[in-house]
């Protein structure tokens, strides 16, 4: 596990493991294209909706690439274009969807390999707080068999526009062919540089599998 431990601490920093990471300093913090504001703070029906999208998606199909694209398209959702991939991924590669849901609408993101990574992500005006993700994310990995770590907070708020709060488990063994693996939760808050009022909150749950590169 000691890739993800370390890939964990460097992503609340520069964001190099995980997707849509933030600007170091924004003039003007906006959302990315790719996950437009919601009209509603995130209640329990809605975590309830974007933890049943992460599991069938990201617990249940990923990593067979065909099985998620027969989700997504039996779900009607939208390939997301080149820019809209670039604007969440940067420039990590992978592809991504839009989907609308329950008047949500969700951005599904998957990152290629060796940072193999599907995520879900949702804008709202509030988020969830840390306790809820934990119990989510401990519901869902408890379906998968494996050994489940004890949750871990980490919190980053030295941006006083953007405060990043984020929960990971661990989880083993790690597929074959693998050498790491955890389900993280990530609540970001925007801020608005004048008023200091919350512009909007990115909630965003990951499921990643890490192949050390072949010696």
């Amino acid at each position: 596990m000691r890739a993800i431990l370390l890939l964990l601490g460097s992503s609340l920093l520069c964001g190099t493991a995980f997707a849509a990471d933030p600007p170091a300093a924004p003039s003007a913090p906006a959302a990315p294209p790719a996950t437009p504001q919601v009209a509603a703070p995130l209640d329990e029906a809605t975590g309830a909706g974007l933890a049943a999208l992460f599991t069938t998606l990201c617990v249940e199909a990923f990593p067979d690439a065909a099985a998620l694209d027969a989700r997504m398209a039996e779900k009607g959702a939208t390939a997301m274009t080149p820019e809209q991939v670039k604007a969440v991924l940067h420039d990590d590669p992978g592809r991504g969807w839009l989907l609308t849901q329950n008047n949500h609408r969700f951005a599904i993101t998957e990152e290629a390999a060796p940072f193999h990574a599907c995520s879900v992500r949702v804008n709202t005006p509030a988020g969830v707080p840390n306790r809820a993700l934990t119990g989510i994310l401990g519901a869902v990995t408890a379906k998968s068999g494996q050994r489940v770590s004890s949750p871990q907070v980490m919190n980053r708020n030295d941006n006083p526009l953007m405060g990043i709060s984020a929960v990971i488990v661990q989880v083993s063994p790690p597929p074959a062919g693998a050498d790491a693996e955890a389900f993280m939760a990530f609540v970001t808050t925007y801020r608005d540089r004048t008023s200091n009022a919350v512009l909007f909150v990115e909630n965003r749950f990951v499921h990643q599998i890490h192949t050390a590169p072949a010696r």
